[in-house]
């Protein structure tokens, strides 16, 4: 009974609750981007690695069929007035696949998205093709070996983390990353990776088990390699420069090497194939935004500061959970409760740091990593979205693209309290403390899920 109350058992538990319940109540298509995620990975099962460029287009040539089933729901998207019915999801069960019949798909923002990110849900492509033809049974059979994908790695994560395990526990399942664990997106992917690859990183800054060995030193390696080329995340690889050189051995630059060298030439390599590829419905023009950067940093980073003070709201809402696509919203008070309780969760973390994350230059310096991290991941969305000399405040920043950075983030609030001694006494919380913050952590977790599913009730199904 007591292995079931691990935080590892009680994540894989509640994750596929949750992620079960949101792909079968969540209509389809209704997740961020989806129509063109599952064309995406729909065109790689078929061998299709690269996107083929047409005019200002970037697509593949797939079945019809997908392009019936996103125009079956067509009306859904970005139309809080319509809503949908059991009838209408069950009759896109009859939209069939005909590889003879085909037609250009435009994916063109998925372009930068290397086959990596798509591992799980072709997969579950795959294994839908030996039973159905049917659209929409691909689709569920994808985000099913996509969310299996999702608990596995969150559960290894979760039972290797030396602190922070119910912090984890709590960013896997928040709204936003769990239907992005639950869906087609490569986001979950990501998702997964990132928390997987960071748990790692603490777990071996802890270890008092000797030199990080071979096999660790190849898991770690593999683990950048698929970050690396999953959204073009490889300066999140870069915390493993965090951990101490004396747990490589006498041979810290051989095992650095390798598993950064892997992930730094794969990433830029995609990102070289892919550049010329990769088309903006928004007007971006990569190669312009670039040398604007250049030229106009300073301008750039003000615009970059404008833009969270003019979206900060909205980056946090988005970071919580707003689904669909961009219009399935909780109460307001809803998103202050949950960033509260996985704040609260690494501050009241009862582990003790480590001396090198006590010295204050440390954390200064993984302050600053963090912060360039956050600065990159705005600058790919700047680049890749917004168009060409733009200034001030822009859009096309959501909370989902930070999500990978929120353990790093939480770690850090950790060291920093450890640090300055927010809390001295060795046995706080008292043990009533531990229970009234288990028991607000869990009221406010299931207040957070049974609000969310109300409010894809509301916006999907409910008669106006």
């Amino acid at each position: 009974m007591e292995k079931f109350f691990k935080l590892e058992v009680l994540f894989a538990f509640f994750a596929m609750i949750l992620g079960l319940l949101l792909i079968f109540f969540t209509p389809p298509l209704m997740s961020a981007d989806e129509p063109a995620h599952l064309a995406r990975a729909y065109s790689i099962t078929e061998g299709k690695i690269l996107l083929e460029k047409h005019d200002n287009e970037a697509g593949v040539q797939l079945p019809r069929a997908i392009k019936d089933f996103e125009y079956h729901f067509g009306d859904l998207f970005h139309n809080t007035n319509v809503r949908t019915n059991l009838l209408q999801i069950k009759s896109s069960q009859n939209i069939k696949l005909d590889k003879n019949d085909r037609i250009f798909i435009d994916c063109a923002g998925q372009a930068m998205f290397s086959p990596a990110a798509y591992l799980p849900q072709c997969l579950g492509i795959f294994a839908a093709k030996l039973f159905t033809d049917s659209v929409f049974w691909t689709l569920i059979v994808s985000k099913i070996f996509l969310l299996l994908f999702y608990v596995g790695a969150g559960y290894f994560a979760i039972r290797d983390l030396p602190v922070l395990k119910l912090s984890a526990f709590l960013v896997l399942l928040m709204p936003m990353s769990l239907s992005l664990g639950a869906s087609v997106s490569a986001d979950g992917v990501l998702i997964a990776l990132s928390v997987l690859y960071f748990s790692q990183i603490l777990r071996f800054i802890y270890s008092k088990d000797g030199c990080i060995d071979k096999k660790q030193t190849v898991f770690l390696s593999v683990v950048a390699l698929l970050l690396a080329l999953t959204k073009q995340s490889f300066l999140i690889c870069l915390f493993a420069l965090f951990i101490p050189k004396e747990k490589f051995g006498d041979k810290y630059l051989q095992k650095i090497s390798l598993i950064l060298l892997p992930a730094l030439i794969a990433g830029c390599a995609w990102g070289a194939v892919n550049y010329e590829i990769f088309t903006s419905k928004n007007g971006a023009v990569p190669q312009l935004q670039t040398a604007f950067i250049l030229s106009h940093p300073f301008l750039y980073l003000y615009s970059l500061l404008k833009t969270f003070q003019v979206y900060f709201f909205v980056i946090l809402y988005t970071l919580v959970g707003i689904l669909g696509w961009l219009d399935v919203f909780l109460f307001p008070f809803v998103y202050w409760l949950y960033l509260i309780v996985i704040v609260m969760s690494s501050v009241f973390e009862q582990k003790q740091c480590e001396n090198i994350c006590k010295n204050s230059l440390w954390n200064i310096c993984f302050l600053l990593f963090v912060l360039a991290s956050g600065i990159f991941i705005s600058t790919v969305i700047y680049i890749s979205w917004v168009p060409p000399y733009t200034t001030g405040a822009f859009s096309g920043l959501v909370g989902r693209y930070y999500i990978p950075l929120l353990l790093p983030v939480l770690f850090l609030c950790f060291c920093v309290s450890k640090s300055i001694k927010i809390f001295e006494c060795k046995n706080f919380p008292s043990r009533a403390g531990k229970i009234t913050v288990s028991c607000i952590t869990g009221i406010v977790f299931v207040l957070t899920w049974a609000n969310m599913f109300f409010a894809l009730y509301i916006r999907y199904y409910s008669v106006i």
